[in-house]
């Protein structure tokens, strides 16, 4: 996976990063099962360095809502993806 500016939220089971493969802010959030990517705002990224607490809500907001979210981009569990996002998804593993 190519994110650049990668930042990892030790603890907490996510990381944000930059795509530019997609040209997206990403939160990477991390399960049992499951690397799910949301996108997130360039503000929000910027975010994680001064309050990374705000982005600790936002990133278990993602985890309870899952492929649910507005935010969703793309999953490794090929079955959570629709076509586009698969499509996203292999952008973002051979970017």
């Amino acid at each position: 996976m190519a994110l650049t500016r990668h930042l990892i939220r030790k603890g907490m089971g996510y990381s944000v990063g930059y795509s530019p493969t997609l040209r997206k802010h990403l939160l990477q959030t991390v399960t049992g099962i499951a690397v799910r990517y949301f996108e997130i705002s360039r503000e929000e990224y910027t975010t994680y360095t001064q309050d990374p607490s705000t982005l600790d809500t936002l990133a278990t907001k993602c985890k309870n809502l899952g492929k649910g979210s507005t935010r969703f981009v793309c999953s490794s569990v090929l079955t959570e993806n629709t076509p586009s996002q698969a499509a996203s998804y292999q952008q973002l593993m051979n970017g």
